[in-house]
C-alpha cells in the first residue's frame, strides 16, 4: 500500500513555524490543524532557529542568493 506524503511549500512551513512561536496553541493543536506531525514540525522550528542568523549576516551566500531573488 502506497502512502502519498504531504508536501508542504517553504511559505507554508515559515507559516506554521510562526504559529509555533508564538506560542498561542500548543504543538499538539498546530500539528492537528495543518495535518502535520509534531515531529515534523519539530524538525522545521529547530531549522529555522539554527538558521535564522544567516538573514542578517551580510558575508553568507545564502542571504546575497535571497537578496537577488527579492530585488
Amino acid at each position: 500500500m502506497n502512502i502519498k506524503r504531504k508536501k508542504y511549500a517553504p511559505e507554508e512551513k515559515d507559516k506554521i513555524v510562526l504559529e509555533v512561536l508564538g506560542e498561542e496553541d500548543t504543538l499538539a493543536e498546530i500539528a492537528n490543524k495543518y495535518d502535520a506531525s509534531q515531529q515534523l514540525i519539530s524538525r522545521w522550528r529547530s531549522e529555522f532557529l539554527s538558521n535564522m542568523a544567516t538573514v542578517f549576516d551580510k558575508n553568507t551566500n545564502e542571504t546575497e542568493k535571497l537578496n537577488r531573488k527579492t530585488a
